[in-house]
């Protein structure tokens, strides 16, 4: 909404559409097929994760329509075809960055065999965990132990595991699962997570119990390049999140080749 409003003052507007794929992958599908056809459509910003965006993109690149996701991860995006040209792009960095980032500054602290959670059924953190735990092994470290937040009584595991820390690599739907692991664990062993836990409910739910958690994120408003952060903190009256500075970039960039 806020790069709209300038396209417009700057004399180039466009129209925006909304559609909501409900996190849904089918739904993301139908979204793309219907967006295909449809001929005063000339770009898409989106999807908002992994698991949708990975549904939708091969529709775009049939259909030669340009897809720019703001805030899909998963490397799994790299292997979608693109004969005929590419239609399928994103302006975040990849799982690869975040996993490696995140495993380097664990190494820093001295920590070295973490037990980490996931869900093995979401692209996102799947593709975030292999990250991690790859270079973590190349790097000197090893995982105590792997968990799937999907299976089981994941907070069972936290006993015996001979960890020093705790990586919580959750997707929204076990975002849940991940804050009763920071429950249990209650500051015992420091907490660090992926984007996935840059968000207000992290705080709400998960309180006391994720003090110091060390959460690597793509954009943060303090190390923003003026004017955007203080422009968008005084549009919406508060700072912005990486998701909604990356939906930002991606409009800039859609509207760069228009």
């Amino acid at each position: 909404a806020q790069a709209q409003d300038e396209a417009i003052k700057a004399g180039t507007p466009f129209k925006v559409l909304i559609a909501n794929d409900r996190n849904d992958a089918g739904q993301a599908a139908a979204i793309a097929n219907a967006l295909v056809q449809a001929p005063n459509v000339v770009g898409v910003i989106g999807h908002g994760t992994s698991t949708t965006t990975l549904a939708a993109a091969p529709v775009y690149q049939q259909g030669q329509l340009p897809m720019i996701s703001p805030t899909s991860t998963t490397t799994e995006l790299a292997t979608v075809p693109r004969e005929g040209g590419n239609f399928v792009f994103r302006v975040i960095p990849s799982d690869q960055f975040t996993g490696t980032t995140l495993a380097r500054h664990m190494l820093t602290l001295g920590k070295t065999k973490p037990i980490v959670f996931y869900n093995s059924q979401s692209s996102y953190s799947k593709s975030l965990q292999d990250a991690f735990s790859t270079t973590l092994g190349l790097e000197g470290g090893q995982v105590a132990k792997l968990v799937d937040l999907s299976q089981g009584n994941p907070t069972a595991e936290l006993q015996g595991s001979g960890a020093d820390a705790n990586v919580l690599l959750p997707d929204s739907a076990t975002f849940d699962a991940a804050i009763a692991v920071a429950q249990l664990n209650n500051g015992q062993l420091p907490v660090l997570a992926g984007d996935a836990f840059y968000r207000i409910d992290a705080l709400e739910k998960g309180g006391a119990s994720l003090t110091g958690t060390i959460v690597t994120v793509p954009w943060h408003p303090l190390k923003s390049t003026p004017p955007f952060a203080q422009t968008s903190s005084g549009l919406w009256g508060g700072d912005v999140n990486w998701r909604t500075a990356l939906s930002y970039d991606a409009f800039q960039a859609l509207s760069s080749a228009r």
